[in-house]
């Protein structure tokens, strides 16, 4: 990932699982070391439909959250756009 500018990731949950485009983002986040991203700078926008109510914004919010686990730094808290 750069580490120069910023780095903004949109991206919504299917069922609770990555969409089939991020499946393999989600997949190497899980992998790599845990300092990795350091001087990376993020956001992260999750789109969702509120029907889904048990699995609303899990992807956004578990990128999110990997993204700060292996050393990257969000300069804005996560935000949500959704269908209600």
């Amino acid at each position: 990932m750069p580490k120069d500018g910023a780095v903004i990731i949109i991206t919504s949950s299917y069922n609770g699982k990555p969409p089939r485009n991020a499946r393999k983002f989600v997949h190497w986040l899980d992998q790599i070391d845990e300092r990795e991203l350091t001087g990376v700078r993020f956001a992260v926008l999750g789109c969702g439909d509120r029907n889904w109510a048990s699995t609303y914004q899990d992807i956004p919010r578990l990128i999110d959250e990997k993204l700060a686990s292996k050393g990257a730094e969000r300069f804005s808290i996560r935000g949500s756009g959704c269908k209600r």
